[in-house]
């Protein structure tokens, strides 16, 4: 917050003609560290982008974990025909896995239900695909999905978790200069400490 709070400071300054440039362009504030999450290098981003565009079976799920930072829960509960529209995903649901088959739920907690806009990166990936899982419009069993992500891991020769793919959507808005509650909206938290700590 107090590095956000500067860099705007300023940038006002620069604005108003006060200072030439900004000596807080380029610094990059450390975030939390209390997570069990990390974020994914550029590399790593283009080596997980690669797959995707491959159009594993995998692809949508992780597409929307990576660019719309959603649980894995609430991934696998869209439905196209309800969810997603052009501009924007609606998340009413997450889904829990007792005894290996998909049961629906409501979101982890009253803020996860919310709507985040559909960025062009996934726009792309959710052109190519009408339904979230090759085997149809059902979210899988968590075998099938633990299977379908172990491959498509190997295939990025990225070691990374499905929830390191949302704590990196989380750090991409984060240096895009989304602000805090806009943040905490889209990431579903029902309090803006957690946000910060992500």
């Amino acid at each position: 917050k107090t590095a956000m709070t500067i860099k705007a400071l300023f940038a006002s300054a620069v604005e108003n003609r006060i200072i030439n440039a900004s000596p807080a362009v380029g610094i990059k504030p450390i975030k939390g560290t209390t997570g069990s999450h990390r974020d994914l290098t550029d590399g790593e981003i283009q080596s997980v982008l690669s797959v995707i565009q491959s159009g594993h079976r995998f692809a949508a799920m992780a597409a929307l974990m990576l660019f719309a930072g959603l649980r894995p829960s609430e991934a696998a509960a869209l439905r196209f025909d309800r969810d997603i529209d052009s501009t924007h995903i609606t998340v009413r649901e997450a889904i829990t896995w007792p005894s290996n088959q998909p049961v629906v739920k409501p979101p982890k907690s009253s803020a996860g239900y919310r709507t985040i806009p559909i960025f062009e990166p996934l726009r792309t990936v959710l052109k190519s695909v009408n339904t979230l899982y090759s085997m149809g419009n059902s979210p899988p069993s968590e075998r099938a999905r633990n299977c379908a992500f172990a491959q498509f891991k190997a295939m990025s020769g990225v070691d990374f978790s499905m929830g390191d793919l949302r704590t990196t959507f989380a750090t991409m808005i984060y240096d895009a200069g989304v602000d805090v509650k806009t943040a905490q909206a889209w990431l579903g938290h029902g309090d803006p400490s957690v946000t910060m700590r992500f």
